[in-house]
């Protein structure tokens, strides 16, 4: 029996499993099984980056949890945890995230599209990127 993990409270790995298999359902692509460790090693990269953050000048006073989603995508995105839809997953995951707290992100698909490429090419580098781009796109969904 384990433990439950910190990053939990946002997100398990039991849902990311089950967000990538619908995923993969809804749009197609070569679905498989993550490499082994992969999504565990994204999910607490993420979560110690919501923890070790605070400490960022740049990235104090934001929403708890925002910066746990943008890590998650980052790393999820660029990991390439899965043989297909490791965008796709990064995004679900992220807004499956945001959407717990009570937020979502105003963006055409076209905007989403491009920029999730941009993280999987590294042209975004880290984190804390997908953090800046998500911030001013924050919108309460209550």
């Amino acid at each position: 029996m384990t433990s439950a993990q910190p990053w939990e409270d946002f997100i398990s790995y039991e849902t990311v499993r089950l967000l990538y298999a619908e995923g993969i359902k809804r749009w197609g692509g070569a679905g498989s099984d993550p490499t082994a460790g992969c999504i565990d090693a994204a999910l607490g990269a993420a979560f110690n980056a919501e923890i070790y953050s605070a400490d960022d000048e740049e990235q104090q006073g934001l929403v708890a949890g925002l910066i746990f989603a943008g890590y998650l995508l980052f790393y999820l995105a660029t990991k390439h945890c899965y043989v297909d839809g490791n965008k796709r997953i990064a995004w679900a995951c992220s807004m499956f995230v945001l959407l717990r707290l009570g937020l979502t992100v105003q963006a055409t698909e076209d905007e989403v599209v491009d920029f999730c490429l941009s993280v999987a090419k590294g042209d975004v580098e880290n984190g804390s990127q997908v953090v800046r781009w998500l911030a001013p796109r924050l919108l309460s969904v209550a």
